[in-house]
């Protein structure tokens, strides 16, 4: 079974999964997210999925599905995989709970998410505030700080990994490539690279190539944090005027 192959069956596995314990609880729509199925595909790339579920969904119902990808799923395929969950309110800006990805970014990605199964969300309903992009960069500077700021209290053993430390470097070169070179959003990293491959230096590039060939040294980490705190320093100096 060649890796496209091994794609489609872990997704729709997963896919069958899902929609099995939670299609009479609430369970509206299911999309997929992150990298998994795209030309950024790599074979260490999770199988991120979102449900879209009615407002009265027992959010219990998700965590346990949750738990079991993350557990018994991903032990039987190799392959990990999670569920996260939006209700319809959220998606409509009428409440917001809070959530490691805020819901500006969620609406701005969402476009681009894969429905795998249920009912299509009509994008122009949606009347969540789109962040400028100088409220996205800023909310970008303040996670990789943090982030640098624990790796380097840890000594780069933490749980956070250099390959996903490299990619909050990446999705703020996608706010840069935006904000400078007029370049509609494309969650491409691929696509991202080859935007910025006349600037040679860019951080981009040494960024990308952590998260594809899995770099994972201490050292190697710990240098990616000296050069994202230079990349995030000059990206705070000119954000205000985006």
């Amino acid at each position: 079974m060649n890796m496209e192959q091994m794609t489609d069956t872990v997704l729709d596995r997963s896919v069958a999964e899902v929609v099995a314990r939670l299609k009479d609880k609430g369970l509206i729509s299911l999309y997929l997210c992150g990298s998994f199925g795209t030309q950024d595909e790599l074979p260490s790339s999770d199988v991120d999925l979102l449900s879209v579920v009615k407002d009265d969904f027992d959010s219990r119902e998700a965590a346990d599905v949750d738990a079991y990808l993350r557990t018994e799923f991903t032990s039987q395929t190799g392959i990990k995989a999670s569920l996260a969950r939006i209700t319809l309110s959220e998606l409509a800006g009428d409440m917001e709970r809070d959530q490691f990805i805020p819901l500006p970014l969620w609406v701005k990605q969402f476009p681009f998410f894969r429905r795998v199964w249920g009912q299509h969300i009509d994008l122009a309903t949606l009347k969540v505030e789109r962040w400028s992009l100088s409220e996205e960069a800023r909310h970008l500077i303040e996670q990789i700080q943090r982030s640098i700021h624990s790796t380097r209290r840890t000594n780069g053993t933490g749980k956070l990994r250099a390959p996903g430390f490299a990619k909050m470097i990446l999705h703020l070169a996608f706010v840069e490539v935006e904000a400078e070179y007029g370049l509609p959003f494309d969650p491409s990293y691929k696509k991202l690279t080859q935007s910025l491959g006349h600037v040679g230096d860019h951080i981009v590039h040494h960024a990308f190539a952590v998260r594809t060939s899995r770099i994972d040294t201490v050292d190697a980490f710990l240098a990616l944090c000296e050069k994202a705190e230079e990349y995030v320093n000059a990206i705070e100096k000119r954000r205000k005027s985006w």
